[in-house]
């Protein structure tokens, strides 16, 4: 299979690239997945998932997920989830970032308070090491 072939419809094993206008993939994984549309994901996984529409995880996860759309994960998770609307129901989310993120008996670790909080402390750290890096005889 070319890695660059478009699939709408994944279904056990391993696909390098998955892409296409709306995807469904079902026990199967991936390492990318970039859809125009809506992407199902039913008992698999993916490093990365882009979606231009919803994006819904039944039973799997990615490390980072993404949506224009909502996005919703039910028995699963991710390392980072982006979305309008972020729903995640008994599963573990890393960073949640969204205009609303609803949670049922499932963990963030970093809520979009925490991830501007994260970010900042980045931003300072870097700008101190930047700083004493440029220091004339350093």
């Amino acid at each position: 299979m070319n890695d660059h072939e478009a699939l709408t419809t994944a279904h056990t094993g391993f696909f390098p690239v998955v892409s296409g206008e709306t995807i469904d993939m079902q026990q199967c994984g991936a390492g990318a997945v970039l859809a125009r549309g809506d992407v199902s994901l039913t008992q698999g996984g993916a490093q990365m998932i882009l979606a231009g529409g919803d994006l819904t995880v039944e039973q799997g996860g990615g490390r980072t997920i993404a949506a224009r759309g909502n996005l919703s994960i039910n028995d699963g998770g991710a390392l980072v989830a982006a979305g309008s609307t972020v729903s995640v129901s008994d599963g573990v989310v890393g960073m949640a970032i969204g205009a609303k993120v609803d949670l049922t008996d499932s963990k963030v670790l970093l809520g979009p308070a925490q991830a501007v909080g994260l970010g900042v402390g980045f931003g300072i750290a870097a700008a101190v090491v930047h700083r004493i890096l440029k220091r004339p005889g350093a």
